[in-house]
């Protein structure tokens, strides 16, 4: 699996997500009954709630994505550079589990930079950019 390219986060930015789901076919009952139709479009959120944080960067941040995480949190690696290592042994060296920035899950919340950390605020996601100061040379 390939992650996803971000941006890096050029200044701080909070911005709202409402993250809409439409469905690609209808719900039926057991009994055959219609329950939503296709099309029909809803907030997941107004239905669960997402316990914990979603911490976005690219492997070049993980430190400080570690130095932010509670121990519920899910660190998300997007793309890196070629001689990063994979989250599968960034993960081991680390003693955390990481994963991959899917594609999907970009869309679907409407991810363009890292670092961000992610968190519902009632029926909708906070995604809070970070702009992290960087050495000269390595923006």
């Amino acid at each position: 699996m390939k992650a996803a390219p971000l941006a890096l986060a050029a200044q701080n930015r909070t911005r709202f997500v409402v993250p809409f789901y439409t469905l690609d076919d209808d719900i039926r009952l057991p009994d055959g009954r219609l329950l939503y139709a296709k099309g029909y479009t809803f907030n997941p959120l107004s239905y669960v709630s997402l316990p914990q944080r979603l911490i976005v960067v690219q492997p070049r941040d993980l430190d400080w994505a570690l130095d932010q995480a509670a121990a519920s949190d899910f660190i998300l690696l997007a793309a890196g550079t070629p001689q990063d290592a994979d989250a599968i042994t960034l993960g081991e060296k680390k003693g955390r589990a990481l994963f991959i920035l899917e594609d999907r899950i970009k869309a679907r919340l409407g991810l363009t930079v890292a670092p961000v950390i992610v968190r519902q605020v009632g029926q909708r996601l906070e995604l809070q950019e970070v702009h992290l100061e960087r050495e000269r040379g390595r923006s």
